[in-house]
């Protein structure tokens, strides 16, 4: 039995939280156990687009060994002089670049607006982020600063919210000639953890989809997104228990986008390996057309739900691609 220390009022949603990833063990009810794809998401991201009224214009512009930066142009209507300085609008922590779609209509009624995915998030390529916070700051500026060489852009607006403000500031101190302006919307950042005697009443603090994460991770020791993409299918219903905030601001629609952004690591439990049609491995691979996927982790592991075989292999594959 795994128990959670109680935080506030929030201690039966930490502990259904907690439960999640143990569920995973009855995967052999299923044929296939797996997370939203790419795919996923790219349909997700097509919706919220419906209700942007703006000339739209989507790129995966690259930024070297084959990694790529999804990046949404949102284009003014035409004007005789159109303004000098577009703006480039940066998301927080597990986000994407349509985050901002509520903003976008009126803001490119002035000027051209440019989203993107930032690095290892929404349909941008994932990285191989060093553990050093410091190195990996300076990998997130650098190939944001490619993005910028290959999108041609020279001065701009720079804005960021939450995470996306922190980031948007490093790569203004690093790069200042290129800020026309600097907008910080909510900035944050990650700091040092707080100490012992304090760190309670630090969490108490917090939002609390972020309280919740924190008791999990007391026990799972996993990322902050890990609770989420771990819990399969069944993370959409613990996002919104987690986080109605987000479905109250954004509704349904976004509220689906924001989900995919998150919950991304294609995954698939071959089930009833035991029995002699079973399809193969490469047959499955085949099937599921994995092999066209790119840049993106996958990953199939043949089960058996009456002896158990192979649950805790695939367990395995995840709580190490995960960390």
């Amino acid at each position: 039995n795994i128990t959670c220390r109680r935080i506030g009022d929030m201690s039966r949603l930490a502990s259904l939280s907690c439960l999640c990833l143990p569920l995973l063990l009855g995967i052999g009810l299923y044929p296939f156990w797996s997370v939203p794809s790419s795919e996923d998401l790219e349909i997700a991201e097509i919706e919220v687009l419906k209700v942007i009224t703006s000339s739209t214009e989507k790129k995966l512009v690259p930024v070297g060994d084959g990694k790529y930066i999804s990046t949404f142009i949102f284009k003014p209507p035409a004007h005789p002089h159109p303004p000098a300085h577009p703006v480039v609008m940066v998301h927080g922590f597990g986000g994407a670049s349509l985050f901002y779609f509520k903003n976008i209509d009126a803001l490119t009624k002035g000027r051209m607006v440019i989203t993107m995915d930032l690095p290892g998030f929404g349909l941008s390529s994932r990285f191989n982020f060093t553990p050093s916070a410091d190195e990996a700051e300076r990998q997130f500026v650098e190939i944001m600063e490619i993005w910028r060489i290959q999108m041609k852009l020279d001065r701009f607006i720079l804005a960021g919210h939450s995470f996306g403000a922190y980031l948007v500031t490093c790569y203004a101190i690093k790069y200042p000639s290129h800020i026309h302006h600097l907008v910080l919307l909510d900035p944050w950042g990650f700091a040092e953890g707080p100490s012992p005697e304090t760190a309670d009443e630090v969490v108490g603090t917090f939002p609390p989809g972020i309280r919740i994460s924190v008791a999990v991770n007391k026990v799972f020791s996993f990322y902050p997104l890990s609770h989420i993409r771990a819990s399969g299918p069944v993370g959409y219903f613990l996002l919104r228990l987690t986080r109605p905030d987000l479905l109250r601001i954004f509704g349904e629609t976004t509220f689906n986008y924001l989900y995919h952004c998150i919950a991304q690591i294609p995954r698939v439990y071959a089930n009833k390996q035991d029995l002699p049609n079973a399809m193969s491995i490469q047959e499955i691979t085949e099937k599921l057309e994995l092999n066209t996927l790119k840049d993106r982790l996958w990953y199939i592991q043949s089960t058996c739900a009456t002896s158990g075989d192979g649950l805790y292999e695939g367990l395995e594959w995840l709580e190490n691609t995960l960390s």
